[in-house]
């Protein structure tokens, strides 16, 4: 779990989340209902985001789709390394995004076999 930038994520546990490191101390600590939306996209994919000790993954929801991915993705990994929280907006008229939202950089490039809009 080293690699920087995002990164196509396929993997699950039992209950549906990402595997952890344990050995290394990694657990999630947050869970949460979220779309996944790349530059201009409003219409996302649905999902769950887990907040690791270590990172940010979000696996997209059953039926969901690649959200973007490669075929058999089905979600991406980003190490809080990588990640940096530029704004946060709860602006829905007319000409911003439709729900309120977290905007975030991250470093490098688009994962492999990536084909989304604006990244």
């Amino acid at each position: 779990m080293t690699a920087s930038g995002i990164q196509a994520y396929a993997e699950r546990d039992a209950s549906g989340g990402p595997v952890c490191d344990v050995a290394d101390g990694e657990v999630v600590a947050l869970a949460l209902p979220v779309s996944f939306h790349v530059g201009g996209d409003v219409t996302g994919a649905a999902g769950t985001l887990h907040i690791t000790t270590r990172r940010l993954v979000w696996i997209a929801a059953h039926g969901a789709g690649d959200a973007g991915a490669g075929a058999g993705a089905g979600g991406f990994s980003v190490p809080f390394q990588s990640l940096t929280m530029h704004a946060i907006s709860r602006d829905t008229s007319e000409g911003g995004f439709p729900r309120e939202c977290i905007y975030t950089q991250v470093e490098g490039p688009a994962p492999e076999g990536y084909v989304g809009g604006g990244a």
